[in-house]
């Protein structure tokens, strides 16, 4: 994938998984955001509904509805247009 990137020379976006688990916090989502205004990055989030069959399934069940919660948030999406954030699928990046 990589490989790709530099072949379309487009740059590859700085990873963060710093919005996972117990760290999934509207403070550090705007920690990210103030990183992404300097170069473009690339966020891991993983929010979601869960239904009976994912509750089952995935030991991730509960946090998909938090991060689900912050991103949703008022605060947040007044952030996004703070600090200018573009938010764009990953496919774009190919």
């Amino acid at each position: 994938m990589k490989e790709q990137l530099f072949n379309n020379s487009k740059p590859i976006p700085e990873f963060y998984s710093a919005f996972h688990q117990d760290d999934a916090s509207y403070e550090t989502l705007l920690g990210i955001f103030k990183r992404a205004r300097k170069s473009p990055i690339e966020m891991m989030c993983e929010p979601g509904f869960v239904d009976e069959q994912l509750l089952g399934l995935s030991s991730y069940n509960l946090l998909r509805i938090r991060e689900f919660s912050i991103i949703i948030d008022r605060k947040k999406i007044a952030a996004v247009y703070e600090y200018e954030i573009q938010l764009k699928f990953y496919k774009i990046l190919l």
